[in-house]
């Protein structure tokens, strides 16, 4: 039954506390309240250690901000938005420029597929072994000029340098991957034919 008991009054506290606003004044006050009313000139509210008590009223050019119970923030002073909304946009160019490195080459794992064209020309040139060698070193050599298209985001390729950046470098790796692979493709058909026509040709010669 104590523990009952204890359990209520911690409940009945915690909602209390939990129920609190704060007001803060242009003047540097700031007031724990229940906001009552926020009206077109004035904001009403009571004491939050007299909830019991009266109701007052302040002019709402009197008030900076109120950082409400639930989490909600309201601010009535047009400096404070300001300054808010810088910060605000300063984290959030911080955490792109953390991140975007990252997901430009993750975007480019996903999206790219601009090698069909150079992974194409690099298996028939394995086809003619040391004769097409230079296709696959030309193109792994080459940059791709294509990258861009094959962003998910062109507005973020265009105006951020990391993410670009990471998208053409995972874009170059996987181009000068797909033009070595399929090279060494084109050379095992030619060899694979040569080794058919060898054993046609042997099995030709001992009849």
């Amino acid at each position: 039954m104590k523990n009952l008991v204890c359990l209520i009054l911690y409940l009945a506290v915690s909602q209390s506390i939990n129920a609190q606003d704060t007001l803060f004044l242009r003047n540097k006050e700031k007031s724990i309240v229940k906001v009552k009313e926020i009206g077109p000139s004035e904001i009403s509210f009571i004491r939050f250690d007299y909830l019991d008590g009266p109701i007052y009223r302040v002019y709402k050019t009197n008030v900076d901000k109120i950082f409400f119970q639930n989490g909600l923030k309201e601010y009535f002073n047009l400096d404070t938005l300001k300054l808010v909304a810088k910060e605000v946009n300063t984290e959030a160019k911080k955490e792109e420029k953390k991140a975007s490195f990252e997901d430009g080459q993750n975007d480019a794992q996903r999206y790219y597929k601009g090698y069909k064209g150079a992974g194409t020309g690099s298996y028939f040139a394995g086809l003619f072994f040391t004769y097409g060698l230079p296709v696959p070193i030309v193109t792994s050599l080459t940059r791709p000029t294509n990258a861009s298209y094959y962003a998910p985001d062109r507005n973020l390729y265009m105006n951020n340098p990391q993410y670009a950046m990471g998208f053409n470098k995972r874009a170059y790796r996987m181009k000068a991957s797909k033009a070595w692979e399929n090279f060494g493709f084109g050379a095992l058909t030619t060899t694979g034919i040569f080794v058919a026509v060898f054993i046609v040709a042997l099995s030709q010669f001992a009849k």
